[in-house]
């Protein structure tokens, strides 16, 4: 955007001891658009397209799911202490619908 000092503001600048014609602020300053001329074989340039903004991207990672393979002993209660979540959440995670049939190398997502 240009800004352009109109006949009566250069005069006010210029010459400020004669009396400007009386002025309007509307005509104290002007806007310009640059101009543009349309390319050869084109009538009117077109419309830009508009600017769709980018959602920011999360300074903090999405948490990548663990996996947990059964061994002997373990018990569900066992493994969710040990890698601090809820019984719950795991069964939930693994779609489990017995949580006490746990088989040996059976894997589990840790969420």
């Amino acid at each position: 955007m240009v800004f352009s000092l109109s006949l009566g503001a250069w005069h006010l600048l210029v010459w400020p001891q004669f009396p400007a014609p009386p002025l309007s602020a509307s005509s104290l300053l002007t806007r310009r658009e640059p101009a543009t001329a349309p390319a050869a074989g084109e009538g009117t340039p077109a419309a830009e397209p508009a600017v769709t903004p980018t959602p920011a991207a999360s300074l903090t990672p999405a948490p990548a799911q663990r996996r947990y393979t059964v061994e002997s002993g373990d018990t569900l209660l066992a493994i969710a202490e040990r890698h601090g979540v809820d019984m719950d959440e795991i069964i939930q995670a693994n779609n489990l619908a017995d949580p006490a049939a746990l088989s040996l190398g059976q894997e589990l997502v840790i969420p």
